[in-house]
């Protein structure tokens, strides 16, 4: 089977195309239902300022629960312990870089940044 090709004019359209895109709504972004996890990552901020204003974690459940979210009192604290943790950073596998790919024997080393989903915050929504 013969791969499909394509011309520089083809390639160069598409490009203008996409360069063409409006900016999407940063609501448009999210594309699945969030679950307990995101609600607590997303509001992570608010959460722990509410904390700071001297209310306490029932508290914060309770409001929760009143705008519909079922969310329980251990829920949002393993949550918001686990959203505020740095991502553990595992070791390349030998011969590979800590993105997956061959490693370079000639390239000198360089930073990479994990690259990872992450969730809008409430004032971005």
């Amino acid at each position: 089977m013969k791969r499909k090709t394509y011309t520089v004019e083809q390639v160069q359209a598409f490009a203008r195309t996409l360069t063409a895109l409006p900016q999407k709504p940063k609501s448009a972004v999210i594309k699945r239902d969030l679950v307990a996890a995101d609600v607590v990552r997303i509001t992570r901020k608010e959460i722990r300022a509410a904390l700071t204003k001297g209310y306490s974690f029932e508290e914060i459940v309770s409001a929760a629960k009143t705008e519909g979210f079922d969310l329980g009192t251990p829920t949002l604290k393993k949550y918001l312990r686990t959203a505020t943790k740095p991502p553990v950073k595992r070791p390349a596998a030998p011969g590979k870089t800590s993105d997956g790919t061959e490693k370079d024997a000639a390239a000198p080393p360089s930073p990479t940044a994990a690259k990872r989903h992450v969730l809008p915050n409430a004032g971005d929504l």
